[in-house]
């Protein structure tokens, strides 16, 4: 996974009032409290061909 994002993020804070952050072109959902502590980072589909796979969180 990179270390940094690298397309573009889509956040949304859920009712359990984590922020789920969707990094488009890698691929993964990052996951942090309201104040920035990282909570977890998740891999959806791992090879698309640069198209992405976290298009957004809902």
């Amino acid at each position: 996974m990179p270390p940094d994002f690298i397309g573009h993020l889509t956040p949304n804070v859920s009712r359990d009032r984590l922020v789920y952050a969707a990094d488009s072109v890698g691929d993964r959902i990052h996951v942090t409290t309201k104040q920035g502590e990282f909570r977890d980072d998740f891999v959806l589909v791992p090879v698309t061909g640069g198209g992405g796979s976290a298009g957004g969180v809902a």
